[in-house]
C-alpha cells in the first residue's frame, strides 16, 4: 500500500484546523515524521500558496532525508 502526504494545508489556510496553517518548524516535523515512516510520495502545487517554497526549504536544510529511503522522494 502506497500513502502520499498532501501539503495544501503547509501553504494555505485551507482545512480543518481553525488555527490555519503550521509553522515552518511544525511542518519540517511533519515532514521528519512522514519520510521516518516511509512516506514517499508528497503532493504539492504551486496553487498551494508557500507550500512548495517550504518544503524546497526543508530538502535543502535536510539533504539526507531525500536520500534516506532508496527510493527517492517523489513531489
Amino acid at each position: 500500500m502506497k500513502y502520499c502526504l498532501g501539503t495544501v494545508q503547509f501553504g494555505t489556510d485551507y482545512g480543518i484546523q481553525d488555527n490555519g496553517r503550521p509553522k515552518e518548524q511544525q511542518v519540517f516535523d511533519i515532514l521528519d515524521y512522514a519520510i521516518d515512516n516511509g512516506i514517499k510520495t508528497i503532493d504539492t502545487a504551486f496553487a498551494y500558496g508557500d507550500a512548495e517554497s517550504i518544503i524546497g526549504n526543508y530538502f535543502c536544510k535536510n539533504p539526507q532525508k531525500k536520500k534516506k529511503n532508496k527510493n527517492r522522494i517523489e513531489t
